[in-house]
């Protein structure tokens, strides 16, 4: 992304930080019955593995990058926290539904989109036109 591999590094972990604060917002409208929360925050806090922002982080945030890569959900909250949409093109997945996918795929309309690039759902590349 840089030229510097640490900077690089220290941007991601702050982005990772950034998405754990907006978990902690979609777990208070997830948790409080007066609020409307968003599918994709049941789906998200519904896991096992993260029915809690810290397991959340400690299961699926703070290993993105290090030993996993960003599902569907942990993309969906990538796009919300950034607040871009973020469009990903997968040309491995040719002729199937998810060939293109959206990040958030609902309520990010406005969101200005960045497009990404996944030939194994490892790596992802940023398109620059």
């Amino acid at each position: 992304m840089n030229q510097s591999p640490e900077l690089d590094l220290q941007l991601m972990e702050a982005i990772k930080a950034l998405m754990m604060l907006k978990a902690i917002d979609f777990h208070d409208m997830y948790t409080d019955p007066q609020h409307a929360s968003p599918v994709f925050a049941w789906l998200m806090f519904s896991r096992k593995t993260s029915e809690t922002p810290q397991q959340l982080f400690q299961n699926h945030i703070n290993c993105i990058g290090d030993t996993s890569t960003a599902g569907p959900v942990e993309m969906t909250l990538l796009g919300h926290t950034l607040g871009l949409k973020v469009e990903v093109l997968r040309p491995h997945q040719i002729g199937r539904d998810t060939f293109i996918s959206h990040y958030p795929d609902e309520g990010a309309d406005a969101f200005p989109k960045i497009y990404l690039v996944s030939e194994d759902e490892r790596q992802f590349n940023v398109v620059v036109p």
